[in-house]
């Protein structure tokens, strides 16, 4: 299983640097350095204080640079269920020229390169990891723990722990002296985080989705077809797969899931699609290019309002699995993250076992 970003893309990150340039100066950067925000995380039940000047945006002619954070989900077998990453962005000029020769249709390979010399331009602040530590497999949480010199257990709630990762030296190479100072900053701030935070009573996952009981729809498919829950009927199990358009192992996982649809309906099951995303023409238009492009043949469908304020209320990660019988009743437990085809074949036998 593989580990995926949500829900930050890389075009989205063009965006982001193209459209906030110039809003904050240094000296409101300095007004802002004492405040601190809240920052509080429905989903895995927790809360801390950011320093505002964290979210401050600084440039000048010879200089630019920024923090970013990113929230990552673990999959199903992954002891890491969530990541709060904070990086320290120094040239954002750089990451620019990186990201502008790609576009929509860039391959695979093209924005592996691009992804690569761009984490090269960051230099790491700290991380907040929720652990689920009654999963077995630590490969994850280790190779986090490693990045890092320091790690500090913050709190337990559930079956979950809460750790800050960070770092007792931080490398300046390569930042000039006013990068510095803020970089320095930065990390001088980051025992806010441990001051403030504090856990609170939430549903996990698992007891989010358990409340289904049932899909049901009245929709469309990407190319405009009517279609609705009787699909179900058809078949003696369905697996549904969510996905959206901005998810980068969503659509690397497409061609598998493919090759499981030619292997599987022989037996009677059926494999089909939700692009969770999909809200107007553009995002339609945008989804029906990724299936085309990756050969996608099964059915993929347009969330209606019974899927917008249903099951996909509480999906927090993409992409997400999960399989119903031939009455639509959601059975067996549901796959959050990317797998390869044997995986998913293997999870429906285990389906199938105990199915009436």
């Amino acid at each position: 299983m593989k580990r995926k970003i949500f829900p930050i893309f890389i075009l989205v990150l063009i965006v982001a640097f193209l459209t906030s340039c110039g809003k904050t100066q240094n000296s409101t950067n300095q007004k802002n350095k004492n405040k601190v925000k809240m920052v509080r995380n429905e989903d895995y039940g927790f809360e801390y204080g950011e320093p505002e000047f964290w979210g401050s945006y600084i440039e000048n002619e010879k200089l630019s640079f920024t923090l970013l954070d990113v929230d990552c989900v673990g999959s199903k077998n992954d002891s890491i269920k969530m990541t709060k990453e904070y990086n320290f962005l120094y040239d954002v000029n750089g990451a620019k020229k990186l990201f502008s020769n790609l576009k929509e249709n860039s391959s695979q390979e093209e924005i592996d390169k691009v992804s690569k010399e761009y984490k090269k331009l960051l230099k790491p602040v700290c991380e907040i990891l929720v652990v689920d530590r009654n999963v077995k497999d630590k490969t994850q949480l280790n190779n986090e723990f490693s990045k890092y010199d320091l790690k500090e257990k913050l709190a337990s709630r559930k079956s979950f722990d809460y750790y800050l990762l960070y770092n007792k030296n931080y490398d300046n190479n390569n930042l000039t002296e006013d990068a510095k100072k803020v970089y320095n900053q930065i990390c001088s701030d980051i025992k806010v985080i441990k001051d403030t935070f504090k856990t609170f009573d939430f549903m996990t996952e698992e007891e989010r989705i358990a409340r289904h009981k049932d899909i049901k729809f009245k929709a469309k498919t990407i190319d405009n077809r009517e279609i609705d829950s009787s699909i179900f009927k058809n078949s003696k199990l369905t697996m549904i797969n969510i996905w959206a358009t901005f998810c980068g192992p969503c659509v690397e996982e497409m061609p598998d899931l493919q090759k499981l649809y030619e292997e599987v309906k022989s037996e009677n099951i059926n494999v089909i699609g939700i692009a969770a995303d999909v809200q107007d023409e553009d995002t339609q238009l945008l989804a029906k290019q990724i299936i085309e492009k990756r050969n996608v043949k099964f059915i993929n469908i347009i969330p209606d309002d019974n899927l917008k304020n249903g099951i996909l209320k509480d999906i927090k990660g993409y992409p997400t699995t999960i399989f119903v019988d031939s009455n639509g009743n959601i059975v067996g437990d549901y796959i959050l993250g990317s797998a390869d085809k044997d995986y998913y074949k293997n999870q429906i036998k285990n389906v199938l076992k105990n199915l009436k």
